[in-house]
């Protein structure tokens, strides 16, 4: 019952919005166009109440839009109209006070309310229409599950208070489109400050997309690796038909741009015969990782992009204890920050001996600065061009192209994540992801300064007091700053824009498993070779440990515990600074045994399903999955023309369908874009340093 009295307030909301679609003339504000005005007056002029064959687009109009919705105390905040039917229309030559006006169609716009509403903290207290006006704002990102009172559940707060959909004439820019829905709200409710926070997206047909420079560059890039693709195929092929000799060195480089050796070598399911060294569970890992982020990523649109009938409902599917896979799969992050620390680790200290201490800071920067950004950019120009070519429908926002030029620089910069994500008009975001990509790059700088001391001094155990010295700081610093800024212990239960912006974007606070990951590498390199014996009482400790370190991560908080119609409980303090603090370095050391213990023989029917030949092409296209997933997650919202019931199998469907598109369109990049930059960074690194001792790369 708590639940829908929570909605009182928002249904007046929805009768001010149903005014526009049941008849109010609509205002025209000073910047629209002279064709805009002039369609919108026509538009105003027609009397619904007398249809006949010339009007019945404005009859057609005015029905596209919302209007009340069934299941209000469901939590159906959504008022779509009808998408199809608004961008169907047609009117060619409509004569308005004697004079022929240009040809226009149907632009749907949809609109997002936003709220800062905060509940009473009392159940003799209503939250009324008054109240829920008095706390409209431009969305922000600063809100404070926890701050909730009894009457609204936690996740409502910072969540759209309404979903209303739109047509106007197609004449009306997205701009103007916006100006007039504003105008005309507060020209049916006089609060001058309250209609400043509807968002919106928009799309019409008859909206031109033409090429441009951005376009053209990210084209004629393509054309460049397509061709040298293709010349590399070409030879590989007529080699093996043995047209062609095979035995120059001009051949060794164009095969491997080749799309058919490439494409073999990322199916080539064969581990690779190294004996103990070969690290065979990582790929598992890290493809599970990336499907945990994509599940993750796909059920948060049923939150802010799909309309969902049964918003109130949503506590019901997520009440069960298992259900934090998704409330709290945050670690899934952690999981690619401990595999990176282990990889950079594992192969530096290899080079780092075999070259007898020499390390060459820029090429090792370099060399890892090219091998990530080649194909990232690649991404992020996709993203500032033709992407908008596929940007349509009624729950997809058309400013991804426009921010990620503007943005481009910071992006491959790798400082991307220490710009504020609430003021998205001062730091438009750009590749959501990508902030991830920024604070392992971070990461990767300070690396040396941790692994060259380790490997250089090795007395007094100095080779390991020093990461541990590392860890400590990290965590005294997430420890502190948790208490310091009244942070909560996780994302789930605070999302505030501090705990974002100074702590989960921050690499500070966020390379606990990345040093654990570093550890474990420099255990396994001296290890290389070698065959350890424990005894099975130690390893069965160990799994026991792990395992249960890793389901303490997960579900150690009981998140359903705090959501729900009584919210049961608040974290304490305690919870909050040893939950923050410990969680991420408790994944890393929890990981760190699993990938040893496979490694060394200790893994059991684990290690045999972790390193199942399977995962292999997988795990290879995970970087370029992780790189592009977000797009079709959007663009699968976006195609959503009507209100869904949310409930798991709807999601379940959705992940599969966004996973084996991003799996399918990551492969030709892979093949066409990542391998070859990866190639021609090889060929260039081999021929500078031809004649220099081989330094450290990683």
């Amino acid at each position: 019952m708590r639940f829908k009295i929570a909605l009182i307030g928002i249904l007046c909301l929805d009768l001010v919005f149903s005014e526009i679609t049941l008849g109010s003339n609509l205002v025209i504000p000073d910047l629209v166009n002279n064709v805009c005005k002039n369609h919108i007056e026509l538009y105003n002029s027609i009397n619904v109440l007398n249809f006949n064959k010339t009007n019945a687009w404005a009859i057609k109009m005015r029905e596209s839009g919302g209007s009340t919705p069934a299941g209000l105390l469901l939590g159906n905040v959504n008022s779509g109209g009808s998408y199809s039917s608004c961008i169907e229309i047609d009117v060619k030559d409509p004569i308005f006070n004697g004079q022929t006006l240009e040809t226009f169609g149907g632009r749907y716009l949809h609109s997002f309310l936003w709220s800062s509403v905060t509940p009473p903290d009392n159940d003799s207290e209503i939250l009324t229409p008054q109240i829920v006006r008095e706390h409209l704002h431009p969305r922000e990102f600063n809100i404070n599950p926890l701050a909730s009172g009894p009457l609204v559940p936690r996740y409502l707060l910072g969540l759209p208070l309404r979903r209303h959909g739109m047509c106007l004439p197609s004449s009306c820019s997205f701009e103007e489109s916006g100006a007039i829905l504003q105008a005309t709200l507060k020209e049916l409710d006089t609060d001058e400050n309250q209609w400043n926070s509807v968002s919106l997206v928009g799309y019409s047909p008859k909206d031109e997309i033409p090429l441009d420079a951005w376009d053209f560059a990210f084209i004629s890039i393509l054309c460049v690796f397509g061709a040298l693709v293709l010349i590399g195929t070409i030879l590989t092929i007529l080699v093996e038909q043995n047209l062609i000799n095979a035995d120059s060195n001009a051949f060794l480089f164009w095969r491997g741009l080749s799309a058919l050796e490439t494409g073999r070598k990322i199916l080539n399911a064969r581990k690779p015969d190294s004996g103990g060294d070969h690290l065979t569970a990582i790929g598992g890992i890290r493809f599970f990782s990336m499907v945990w982020v994509l599940v993750c990523h796909v059920y948060g649109i049923y939150q802010l992009q799909i309309g969902v009938v049964n918003l109130l409902q949503l506590p019901k599917y997520f009440e069960g204890f298992w259900s934090q896979f998704v409330l709290n799969g945050y670690p899934s992050v952690d999981s690619f920050y401990f595999l990176s620390g282990t990889l950079v680790a594992y192969l530096t200290f290899k080079e780092i001996e075999r070259c007898e201490g020499r390390f060459n800071l820029i090429v090792f920067y370099i060399h890892r600065y090219l091998r990530l950004t080649g194909v990232y950019f690649m991404v992020l120009l996709f993203r500032a061009s033709l992407l908008k070519f596929l940007i349509s429908g009624p729950n997809v926002a058309n400013d991804e192209v426009t921010n990620c030029r503007q943005v481009l620089w910071r992006q491959v910069l790798y400082i991307n994540n220490f710009y504020p994500k609430e003021d998205q008009a001062k730091y438009p975001p750009c590749a959501g992801p990508s902030w991830y990509l920024a604070t392992d790059m971070q990461m990767f700088l300070v690396t040396p300064f941790l692994m060259y001391p380790m490997w250089r001094f090795k007395k007094f155990f100095f080779n390991y007091f020093w990461p541990i010295v590392w860890i400590l700081v990290s965590t005294i610093t997430i420890m502190v700053l948790t208490e310091v800024k009244n942070w909560g212990p996780s994302p789930t239960l605070d999302s505030s824009s501090s705990y974002f912006n100074e702590n989960y974007y921050m690499p500070w606070c966020r390379i606990q498993p990345y040093l654990a990951g570093i550890v474990l590498g420099y255990i396994l390199h001296l290890q290389r070779g070698q065959i350890i014996k424990l005894d099975w009482v130690v390893v069965l400790i160990g799994w026991i440990v792990a395992l249960g370190g890793l389901f303490a991560v997960v579900y150690g908080l009981n998140l359903p515990s705090y959501f729900g119609e009584e919210m049961a409980r608040e974290p304490t303090r305690a919870t909050a600074i040893s939950y923050g603090g410990l969680h991420r370095l408790t994944w890393g050391i929890a990981l760190s045994w699993v990938v040893w213990a496979c490694t060394k023989g200790y893994g059991g029917w684990i290690n045999s399903f972790l390193s199942w030949e399977g995962f292999i092409p997988l795990a290879r296209l995970t970087y370029v999955m992780y790189l592009i997933h977000d797009i079709w997650v959007t663009l699968y919202a976006g195609k959503y023309l009507h209100t869904i019931t949310f409930n798991h199998f709807e999601a379940a469907l959705a992940s599969l369908w966004v996973f084996a598109v991003t799996t399918v369109v990551a492969f030709p990049v892979v093949v066409c874009i990542e391998a070859p930059i990866l190639h021609l960074e090889k060929f260039l690194f081999s021929k500078l340093l031809a004649n220099k001792p081989k330094q450290s790369s990683t």
